[in-house]
């Protein structure tokens, strides 16, 4: 049968994979991601899509592929039909989604999908989706793991009343088969506060549909990140997610490579975000220069500023902080995601055994159901508050980022201290923005600024291949073709693969048929 792929969003730009799988009667999503391109063409802040009017603005601004069948029905706008403001490219039933990992740009827009749509992944990729949703923001465009029904009041959408109307949780399955804890099973029903919730039990998976699907874990910036390998009639489809070679499990990435080769896959839809990069700064160099970073610091506030979810960087601060007789300080929300994420690997820190770790009893109006009911009782002995910090600056190093600096206030680094930029440089303008909001409060607290390369070394590594590792590992795979997505260079590509294999540059919602 007819095996096609069309890209929906990653064409061209970094992130918010969206990319149509059809083949042999089955319709598969892999990844189901925000693209932060697009939505920041018209969208800021405080300026987003109306909740009231559901799935209209996110298909009329482009947000969202305009693919009829595979949305939910309760976010579909009363008046008048949704599919007369939008002109639909198909209609189809969507098989199910293959979710890479759990980063926004390739689970963001999930939210929308209809809630019974399978979503494979793996056990831990699963559990940071629960966690983060509930310990973060109530709102439409963050439904991943579990949907809040909308109904029509008054001419608008509204969601239901959280005590009579359960929230639908999706049918995540772990794919490959892999094998859900009992405690992870405990965690994925457990409810917080009054919610209730439509329960659906997170089950193994092999395949979608009438495909079969292989899952490969990969080495990425993000614990569960993972590669698929989906099986058709005209031969294997591999995709790459977004991976690296130089993080801690970089032998996870080289052990994909070597089974995809295996497959002999017609084709290879891979990620391309920092093809410019030459070579690539191993997490060791990262703990040097921090731990350097923080030395110079001794008796003064340390603040690590890192993504929330680089629980490999988290790792290398705790050694530093462990070198430095210091303790580690997390957000609540922090602590409750970890804690869920310990559920599925023993990699992750136990907290109640660290004794280098504090958890932030952070000044607040009112707590989260998952704050009052979990993190606060559980972690009792370990809570700090922001004056406990003040009183005793140079003992912690405080993981904080820019949204948390407000606290700072409270803080008050009386000696000055060190903020260690240890994420991402800035790339957008409204990033630049906020670097530089970032920037005027750390000169207003006379702290020193470290990021980039800092005269101690680097203090980040990216969660992506180097050019030249992203052709080794093509090249090792040895696909008939490959799709080049997750990149602003599509072109590296035909430049340096184009005459040993088919370069397929792709085109938004244009569909490329194989075999």
């Amino acid at each position: 049968m007819a095996v096609s792929l069309t890209v929906w969003d990653g064409a061209g730009v970094i992130g918010g994979n969206k990319i149509l799988l059809q083949a042999d009667g089955t319709n598969v999503f892999l990844d189901f991601g925000m693209c932060f391109s697009t939505r920041g063409k018209y969208y800021e802040e405080f300026l987003k899509p109306r909740a009231t009017r559901g799935l209209l603005d996110p298909l009329v601004m482009g947000l969202l592929p305009p693919i009829r069948g595979i949305y939910r029905s309760d976010l579909e706008p009363p008046d008048p039909d949704l599919w007369t403001w939008v002109e639909p490219a198909q209609e189809i039933r969507l098989g199910g989604v293959l979710l890479s990992h759990a980063h926004l740009d390739h689970t963001g827009s999930i939210s929308f999908l209809h809630p019974d749509t399978p979503v494979l992944t793996s056990c831990m990729t699963a559990v940071l989706c629960k966690a983060i949703q509930d310990s973060g923001r109530a709102t439409f465009e963050q439904e991943v793991c579990y949907a809040v029904p909308r109904q029509v009041k008054d001419g608008v959408l509204e969601a239901g009343a959280y005590r009579t109307t359960p929230s639908k949780q999706r049918a995540f399955r772990t794919a490959g088969g892999e094998v859900v804890p009992p405690q992870v099973a405990s965690f994925w029903a457990q409810v917080y506060g009054s919610r209730q919730l439509s329960s659906s039990p997170l089950e193994p998976a092999s395949s979608v549909g009438s495909l079969q699907v292989r899952r490969y874990d990969v080495d990425h910036s993000v614990f569960g990140a993972c590669a698929f390998a989906i099986q058709t009639t005209a031969g294997w489809v591999v995709y790459t997610g977004d991976l690296r070679c130089h993080g801690g499990n970089a032998e996870m990435t080289h052990r994909f490579a070597l089974a995809a080769r295996e497959l002999k896959p017609i084709l290879l839809v891979c990620e391309g975000t920092h093809v410019e990069n030459s070579a690539c700064v191993p997490e060791s160099a990262v703990y040097d220069a921090a731990l350097s970073c923080v030395r110079s610091s001794a008796g003064r506030l340390a603040v690590a500023d890192f993504g929330a979810r680089n629980i490999e960087r988290l790792l290398t601060f705790l050694r530093i902080a462990e070198e430095t007789d210091r303790r580690l300080a997390v957000t609540a929300r922090d602590a409750f995601v970890l804690d869920a994420m310990r559920k599925v690997s023993d990699t992750v820190p136990d907290l109640r055994s660290e004794r280098h770790i504090a958890i932030v009893s952070e000044p607040k109006a009112s707590l989260g159901k998952w704050e009052s009911e979990f993190v606060r009782p559980a972690y009792a002995d370990q809570l700090v508050t922001l004056g406990d910090i003040r009183a005793a600056q140079g003992d912690f190093i405080l993981c904080y980022s820019f949204f948390d600096v407000n606290d700072l206030v409270d803080v008050s680094p009386d000696a000055g201290g060190a903020w260690l930029y240890s994420a991402s440089e800035a790339y957008n303008e409204e990033q630049v923005i906020d670097m530089q909001r970032l920037t005027n409060w750390v000169g207003h607290f006379k702290m020193d600024l470290y990021s980039g390369d800092t005269e101690y070394g680097p203090l980040h590594t990216s969660g992506h291949l180097s050019g030249p590792e992203l052709l080794d590992l093509i090249r090792t795979i040895n696909p008939r073709a490959v799709i080049p997505v997750h990149t602003e260079r599509p072109e590296f590509f035909v430049d340096n693969l184009g005459h040993e294999m088919q370069v397929l540059p792709p085109q938004r919602g244009v569909t490329a048929h194989l075999g």
